[in-house]
């Protein structure tokens, strides 16, 4: 029992958070969950728990994995980038450090380095 009642904690979590991400009022997230603004405010109010059904439209819609969904790992930068029509937005893991120099410069170290001749040359 105990299971089911994190499951359903982290999947209102995940919810309030996409919609909080997303901007969305109650009517929006409501109609994103295929449920009625009436139904959704009260099993918000209750965290009841959501059906599958609501779930899959929600995740469908977003483009996201269930896993993502009920682990809570989305990557919230990427979704409202994707969401308000970005579609060539990357996930923010490739994003960090993507343009900077130093990473240029680091490699060229490393191999240069690695390249390098030995003190006192190569004996032939």
């Amino acid at each position: 029992m105990k299971v089911l009642e994190e499951v359903n904690l982290t999947s209102w979590r995940s919810v309030e958070r996409i919609r909080l991400t997303l901007h969305l009022d109650s009517s929006e997230m409501s109609e994103m969950l295929r449920l009625t603004k009436k139904e959704y405010l009260e099993a918000r109010l209750a965290f009841s728990p959501l059906s599958i059904d609501s779930i899959s439209a929600l995740t469908e819609q977003l483009n996201l994995s269930w896993d993502k969904f009920f682990r809570g790992t989305i990557d919230w930068s990427l979704l409202a980038s994707q969401y308000m029509g970005d579609a060539e937005a990357l996930p923010e893991r490739y994003t960090v450090g993507a343009r900077s120099r130093m990473r240029t410069v680091s490699n060229f170290s490393t191999l240069s380095n690695a390249l390098m001749v030995p003190p006192g040359g190569f004996r032939c």
